[in-house]
């Protein structure tokens, strides 16, 4: 797993941009050693595998901190963006219900006290082992809407939109969330 601090080059920030720098050169010896294996193993001499460098190591982790931080604007269960609702309203996916969907669950005498149980429910996904660097943390309103109406319309068959929740891949260089925003 990469370390959750950036490799920043600005070193006007004072201690801070000393201590990613410092971050970044301890991160570079664990390349090097990596690569100076490499480099004992390859009996042919070609040593374009050992080509990882500091720069490389820290884009790479820009990229996954990107890609995370374009996550946090998509919903985790249909993929869409939140700057498509003009409240830009979203849900955690992890935590407790809110009061309002408590109100539709105790009219149904349904019991459930997080959002993961009831995500489990209705969208038949499980979200307790969800990842930061592949999975969105939020889902929209229009997500929340579904799962109220699925609770409170006993009788009324509800579709949802799409085919079905979206499947969340790691981050690659055909990456689909960091090509469409």
């Amino acid at each position: 797993p990469l370390p959750e601090y950036s490799c920043g080059g600005n070193h006007d920030k004072g201690k801070v941009a000393d201590s990613l720098d410092k971050a970044c050169e301890e991160q570079e010896d664990v390349v090097g050693l990596m690569s100076q294996d490499s480099l004992q193993i390859d009996a042919e001499g070609d040593s374009s595998m050992a080509t990882t460098d500091k720069d490389a190591f820290c884009m790479n982790q820009r990229e996954i901190e990107d890609h995370q931080a374009r996550l946090q604007h998509l919903c985790r269960i249909c993929g869409g963006s939140f700057k498509a609702d003009p409240y830009k309203r979203s849900h955690p996916v992890h935590g407790p219900v809110d009061n309002v969907m408590q109100a539709v669950l105790r009219k149904k005498e349904k019991r459930a006290t997080s959002w993961p149980e009831l995500l489990a429910k209705v969208f038949k996904i499980d979200v307790r082992g969800d990842i930061d660097t592949i999975h969105p943390t939020n889902f929209c309103h229009n997500c929340w809407n579904f799962v109220q109406k699925k609770f409170s319309n006993g009788l009324c068959e509800i579709y949802f939109p799409r085919k079905g929740p979206v499947k969340w891949y790691p981050h690659s260089s055909s990456c689909e969330v960091c090509g469409t925003l």
